[in-house]
């Protein structure tokens, strides 16, 4: 809701002086000023305070709803910047973990809420303030610098020359998983090892060597006679 305008003040006619006594005006001159007071200065002072004080009440509603808006957008942004740093398995990790940072953990991905001076001693879970679940639709990602085991469920991005990056073997998958991956930098040669299992029927034998740029592939798992689809 937009501010009101605020009326103009409507200024009463000024009030007799001393002097209007001798000319035989002061009494009229009274009665003007204290009739425009009470039929038209005073109204009018009132629609001004009471326009100032109904702005005031929308300026504080929209300073609230504005609050509310930076909040949602500074806890968007963090479970964004969670996303983007995952550390792989929960099981994995061991000694200190900071802030931001994402794990999987009973095949869900947990966003970490709290610097953690040693992560093996906190579990995510519904129950731990450490953690929180993330939002469905929010796709997980990690960059990939060295040689690397992919993980169902994340988008690994390639930005370093050379690396491997091998996918999770046929029995440590659902049906219905998947992950990904995509070469941003050029020029740039990485390997990508399907780890035995077939894309759509076809044996992928050994690493595939990935120098496009901006490749990108999502794998996602259907059976061990039909690997990825």
């Amino acid at each position: 809701m937009a501010a009101t305008p605020v009326p103009s003040f409507t200024a009463p006619p000024d009030f007799p002086a001393l002097s209007d006594r001798a000319a035989g005006t002061y009494n009229s001159k009274a009665f003007a000023w204290a009739t425009a007071w009470q039929g038209t200065t005073g109204p009018n002072v009132y629609a001004i305070a009471n326009t100032a004080y109904l702005n005031a009440q929308e300026a504080a509603a929209q300073a609230s709803t504005a609050v509310g808006a930076a909040n949602s957008a500074a806890s968007a942004a963090e479970v964004a910047m969670g996303a983007t740093n995952f550390r792989g398995l929960w099981s994995s990790l061991t000694g200190a973990l900071a802030k931001p940072a994402t794990v999987k953990h009973n095949g869900r991905f947990w966003l970490l809420l709290t610097n953690l001076a040693d992560v093996a001693a906190s579990e995510p879970s519904g129950s731990n303030p450490d953690w929180t679940t993330l939002d469905a639709g929010v796709e997980v990602t990690a960059q990939v610098t060295t040689n690397t085991t992919a993980v169902p469920g994340v988008r690994y991005i390639l930005i370093s020359n050379g690396v491997t990056l091998t996918g999770p073997t046929a029995g440590s998958m659902a049906k219905g998983e998947w992950w990904a991956f995509t070469l941003t930098a050029d020029p740039l040669t990485c390997y990508v090892d399907f780890a035995g299992v077939p894309f759509r029927k076809q044996a992928t034998g050994a690493a595939r060597r990935i120098d496009t740029k901006v490749a990108s592939l999502r794998l996602q798992y259907e059976d061990a006679t039909q690997g990825y689809i």
